[in-house]
């Protein structure tokens, strides 16, 4: 059978495959002996910091999604459990989905936690193996190999996408194993190996676009420096074939996510240097030690969090020994390590980001990374931070050369035991934290809520940084309003519904509803939602009083289902068959006033009324509209859609006009505008200009009908 990976130089297929296979076994042991404290809780907490309490539960959301998607038939870029009604595209978020598929027996028979956890295991163990068949490919040395495998799956720069919960990121084996591929694909070109690395390309898409975006630039540079500039055209006609292969291999895998990509929000894609800059290497991170260091990890901390004050992503210490070796092998190999040395210059150069920082000095001087902003699509890579972890598998090969140049030089009986000091010299600087656990939120009422139906409305909702009702949505399984993504769109029903935007940022506000005190709950039904979950624990005290004023507008009369210190959970009544019509304020409406039992509203010279059908089919309504002019009697404009559709009289006061309309409201939202003269008020110190006042407004349903006129509508005076 033919072999995936290149053997080592001179070494057998035989040996070649028992050597891998020793290795990754020696990895795993590393990788289970790095996580022992994870281990007795392996299906019921995640490693990692207060980062990961946030990023890391996203990822295990969405290892959960890709295997629920992935068994139930549906669109794996697509999701209707996050921002209902409408759901979001999951395009440009890191949604894991070869990590998810990779892990998706664990996920089915154990749970998400356990399939994150496994997809951690795999990613350290992998990355590492990646490390060591670049080393040994290009040094044939099997002992320097498994060093430089070391290197890349446990250096500080990697563990720190654990401890952040940063899975994408930590799944460093796709891009490393394509980088082997490419090189491969160079040297020998065929069009199996363009295959290949083709279809690690797809893998490392499918894990995350920033190490896509990455490794494209990484090809690049690949080529430029390894190219054998002096061949027969022949040869180059090959070279080219292969290439071929490999970028029409990927595309094609990559249609599905790239269908979405093409029509992104533009705010995805434009450039941010702001943000570039704050994610970008300080020269001097590089010559810190690791700030996850159990010894002198703290006084590492406070020396470069100086430096980036906003984010805890620049741990990108390589290791002075890795350093040491690195130089080593530049300088005493350099016939063969001098592509390797270049390509880690050009890494580091990108790291730096667009100016370079060196400690608390912003120099100004500019770096090659604003280069990238001239590529399609190159806005979103918009951490240069992470070209870090390229440059570790780059020192890893240096490094490996390095090590080779001591043990040729060494006496062959000492060669073991340089080998051994090595791994323990960088073992010692790698020394991982111990690792904190998050376990999972498992409330009974969250599993309850799986029997019922309906989207389920969270308060505090789940929202930038917020991830709660996320892990509840792990057990119940029903759709959510908003949802933490990576890259955060807009709610529709918070913009577009005030009931929404009032429950959403958890104010009293003027909710701007028409019609009787059960109108809200019934707007809620009306958009699906059956349930209530209120987590009181993870609300602010200044901010419970005004939550507990919006429950009994939004939910009046209703008592919860499940309440405790922290939790109340209500279930909302069935939804009627026959309401799913609502009209709502819209823009030009002064606040509610009142007068004993009247309640009314000013409108100035437009006022805005926002008709609702949240149902599937077109359904009749008549809305009747009490209306008292301001003063004189006027001539009222009616807009449907900002289209005119008429003209009516309002009387002088006190008499009142009532505008009756019928229509039949498609689902959706249309906009009904009033547009009258106004006259200031002057007894008022805010000197409104007022134009008709509405008083007690009503909408009912008509009997079904098929058709009906666009819009049907009188006036009736002495209303």
């Amino acid at each position: 059978m033919r072999q995936i990976l290149p053997a080592a130089p001179h070494l057998p297929e035989a040996r070649a495959a028992r050597l891998f296979a020793t290795a990754a076994l020696a990895y795993l042991g590393l990788t289970l002996l790095t996580l022992t404290p994870l281990l007795p809780s392996f299906g019921s907490a995640i490693p990692g910091s207060a980062i990961a309490a946030v990023d890391g539960w996203q990822n295990v959301w969405h290892l959960w999604w890709a295997g629920r998607a992935a068994l139930g038939g549906e669109d794996l870029f697509f999701t209707r459990l996050l921002y209902h009604p409408g759901g979001v595209p999951l395009h440009l978020q890191p949604i894991n989905l070869s990590n998810g598929l990779l892990v998706l027996p664990v996920t089915v028979a154990w749970g998400p936690v356990a399939g994150y956890n496994t997809a951690v295991v795999l990613a350290l163990t992998l990355s590492s193996l990646a490390g060591y068949a670049l080393a040994l490919r290009f040094t044939g040395h099997a002992g320097a190999a498994f060093v430089a495998g070391l290197i890349v799956g446990f250096s500080p720069f990697h563990l720190t996408r654990l401890w952040d919960g940063q899975l994408e990121l930590l799944t460093l084996q796709w891009p490393a194993f394509y980088l082997l591929a490419l090189l491969a694909c160079v040297e020998r070109p065929g069009w199996g190996r363009g295959l290949l690395a083709g279809m690690l390309l797809a893998l490392t898409a499918y894990t995350s676009l920033y190490y896509t975006l990455y490794a494209a630039v990484l090809s690049a540079l690949v080529l430029l420096l390894w190219l054998p500039y002096r061949q027969p055209w022949p040869a180059w006609a090959r070279l080219a074939g292969a290439l071929l292969v490999a970028a029409i291999a990927a595309i094609a895998l990559l249609v599905p996510l790239l269908s979405g990509v093409v029509g992104a929000p533009v705010a995805y894609l434009s450039p941010d240097s702001g943000e570039a800059m704050l994610r970008s290497a300080n020269l001097l991170d590089f010559l810190l030690p690791s700030y996850l260091h159990p010894l002198w990890g703290d006084a590492a901390w406070r020396t470069g969090s100086a430096w980036h004050p906003l984010t805890g992503d620049w741990n990108a210490a390589p290791g002075y020994s890795v350093l040491l070796l690195a130089l080593l092998g530049v300088a005493g190999a350099w016939r063969a390590a001098w592509r390797w040395a270049l390509l880690a210059l050009a890494c580091l150069a990108l790291a730096l980001g667009p100016q370079l920082q060196i400690g608390p000095w912003q120099t100004g001087i500019p770096g090659p990374y604003g280069l990238l902003g001239l590529l399609p699509g190159a806005a979103l890579g918009r951490r240069p931070m992470l070209f870090a972890a390229l440059l570790s598998l780059v020192l890893a090969v240096l490094a490996a050369f390095g090590l080779c140049w001591l043990l040729a030089r060494c006496a062959p009986r000492w060669r073991p035991a340089l080998l051994i000091a090595a791994t323990l010299l960088i073992a010692l600087e790698y020394a991982p934290p111990r690792w904190p656990l998050l376990p999972q939120p498992r409330h009974p009422a969250y599993e309850a809520l799986a029997a019922r139906a309906g989207a389920v409305l969270d308060i505090p909702p789940a929202a930038y940084k917020k991830v709660a009702p996320q892990q509840a949505q792990l057990l119940h399984g029903r759709p959510i309003v908003g949802g933490y993504l990576a890259r955060m769109p807009l709610v529709p029903l918070v913009e577009e519904v005030p009931l929404f935007r009032a429950l959403w940022y958890m104010e009293p506000g003027d909710l701007r509803l028409i019609g009787d005190e059960q109108e809200p709950l019934a707007l809620l039904r009306a958009y699906g939602f059956g349930s209530v979950v209120v987590r009181w624990a993870e609300l602010r005290e200044d901010l419970r009083p005004a939550v507990a004023g919006l429950l009994a507008t939004a939910l009046p009369g209703l008592a919860p289902a499940y309440a405790d210190a922290g939790l109340s959970v209500y279930h909302l009544p069935p939804a009627s068959e026959t309401r799913r019509s609502f009209a709502l304020y819209g823009e030009g409406w002064y606040p509610e006033e009142a007068d004993g039992d009247r309640r009314w509203r000013w409108m100035g010279r437009e006022g805005e009324l926002r008709l609702i059908n949240a149902g599937m089919r077109p359904e009749a309504i008549e809305l009747r509209l009490p209306l008292t002019s301001s003063g004189a009697g006027q001539t009222v404009t009616l807009l449907l859609d900002g289209r005119p559709t008429g003209r009516f009289t309002v009387a002088a006061q006190p008499a009142a006009t009532s505008l009756v309309l019928r229509l039949l409201l498609p689902p959706g939202e249309r906009r009904l505008t009033l547009r009258a003269s106004n006259t200031v008020e002057e007894t008022s110190p805010s000197s409104r200009a007022l134009g008709l006042a509405l008083e007690a407004p009503e909408l009912h349903l008509l009997p079904a009908v098929d058709t009906l006129p666009e819009a049907l509508w009188y006036q009736k005076n002495g209303a």
